[in-house]
């Protein structure tokens, strides 16, 4: 669902999470969905405090070019 709504690859995706997670700037978590019959997992990423951080400050730096 991601990869589609950001036109990227799953695999693409995946390997840019793994790094985003080896920063420091993501948290994942991996259950079982009870909505599915199979031994599918559904993933949940969250952005660690760290992560929001520099969010915010690139943000920040992009607004300051455009002024």
């Amino acid at each position: 669902m991601i990869a589609g709504m950001l036109e990227v690859s799953e695999a693409n995706l995946s390997k840019t999470v793994r790094n985003l997670v080896a920063l420091g700037y993501l948290d994942i978590s991996k259950q079982a969905s009870p909505k599915r019959s199979d031994a599918r997992r559904t993933t949940t990423v969250k952005l660690t405090p760290h992560g929001r951080h520099a969010f915010d400050e690139h943000l920040a730096a992009l607004r300051a070019m455009t002024e």
